[in-house]
């Protein structure tokens, strides 16, 4: 049986069907240049092979005694973050509670946590002038005797988590905030017990870190606050920064990177002298990491100021993806309920109830490629709508 079909039917069955295969290639939905989008800061991080990092506290971590916060801040960490780092269980208190007699529980919780949730850990911290157990800046030690107790703390963690650390803070905020200092002169803080002790204390503690590692990790950094910008109010103890680091590797001291803390308010100005102060770094060779990231917000938390929070922390991270040497972007904490600064500064991108705010979709829009929040923080601030902060006295924190 032969059926006959009209030419004209063929022709335009053949029309409906490329145009509706046109139609559908055009508006189907695409996908982000940077793939498929993300839900979460840890997933985002991953595809454009940036960590997304969190403090962890050991004593939120595990709470026997409030287990529904126990999980919330578990989940929180593990869905979010894919670099984590002790908050405090790794510092000196923890680690050498006596003199030469060493706790690693504490340390190794969190070391723990990383491995099995797939995690990269960051040790934080070999050297620091605070926060030192009672022994050691009170135990009347000659200058000789503290560089000896210096050298054998820092060789044993070193030694202790090997290439299971993917970074130390070596030394932690050793230069002065004293602003009358003569600009980008290298002047370093009175700290217990190292400072002026043991002069050459910072050059010490990266030798000594060098020597025990086996390889080319952990990564050895020098990490501050105060320092963010290139620009503005933190431009001074920044180019005292510089110069530290740059005098470090002109004597051959072992040093790859700088951390930046990023302890900053919700209406600082200058986010693009980050982008510059990263760039100085990176031509020393040096790598770069947000490793503190937080923001002081007023107690009066209105809509306008979770929106200037969000976009400065889509600012910042900004200029860590646009740099190849900013290799970790980290904040400290996740969750306001869980944060050194008040739950009521509303530091942190999920709010005291874990629940996300402002930051969090400024951060995951960020990640995802999407640069509208970033767009927005250089509008607020080219339009001179925010007072400028000339002195970091007038910022109370920075």
């Amino acid at each position: 049986i032969m059926v006959r079909v009209n030419p004209t039917v063929i022709l335009a069955a053949a029309f409906i069907i490329t145009i509706g295969v046109f139609y559908g290639w055009i508006f189907k939905p695409q996908e982000s240049p940077f793939g498929k989008e993300a839900t979460t800061l840890r997933e985002a991080g991953e595809a454009i092979g940036l960590p997304i990092g969190t403090c962890v506290g050991v004593n939120y971590y595990d709470q026997p005694q409030n287990t529904t916060d126990q999980e919330l801040y578990r989940e929180l960490i593990h869905d979010q973050a894919s670099l984590i780092v002790a908050e405090n269980s790794c510092k000196w208190p923890a680690t050498e509670p006596s003199d030469g007699v060493f706790d690693f529980t504490k340390c190794d919780i969190v070391r723990d946590i990383a491995t099995k949730s797939n995690q990269i850990f960051r040790g934080h911290n070999l050297c620091w002038g605070v926060h030192n157990p009672d022994w050691l800046v009170n135990g009347n030690f000659t200058s000789e005797q503290l560089k000896e107790k210096l050298i054998r703390h820092v060789k044993t963690l070193v030694k202790k988590y090997g290439t299971d650390a993917f970074a130390w803070d070596v030394v932690n905020e050793a230069l002065t905030d004293d602003q009358s200092t003569p600009t980008g002169e290298v002047v370093y803080k009175v700290s217990d017990p190292w400072y002026p002790a043991v002069p050459d204390y910072v050059e010490l503690a990266f030798t000594a870190a060098a020597e025990a590692r086996t390889s080319d990790k952990p990564l050895l950094f020098y990490n501050d606050y105060g320092v963010s910008s290139a620009t503005g109010c933190t431009s001074h103890k920044s180019d005292m920064m510089y110069n530290m680091v740059k005098e470090l590797l002109s004597k051959g001291v072992p040093i790859d990177g700088v951390g930046f803390q990023m302890h900053l308010y919700s209406g600082f100005p200058d986010a693009q002298g980050i982008e510059s102060n990263f760039k100085r770094f990176a031509d020393l060779g040096l790598k770069v990491m947000v490793t503190e990231l937080d923001v002081l917000c007023s107690e009066n938390y209105t809509e306008a100021e979770e929106e200037k929070e969000a976009e400065l922390y889509a600012a910042v991270l900004a200029a860590c993806m646009d740099e190849n040497a900013c290799i970790a972007f980290g904040m400290w904490g996740l969750t306001d309920l869980h944060s050194w600064r008040k739950a009521s500064e509303h530091p942190l991108p999920f709010d005291d109830a874990y629940k996300p705010k402002l930051v969090f979709k400024a951060l995951l829009d960020t990640l995802n490629g999407n640069r509208t929040w970033v767009s927005r923080y250089y509008q607020r601030h080219s339009l001179n709508n925010e007072k400028r902060v000339t002195s970091c006295d007038d910022a109370h924190n920075w």
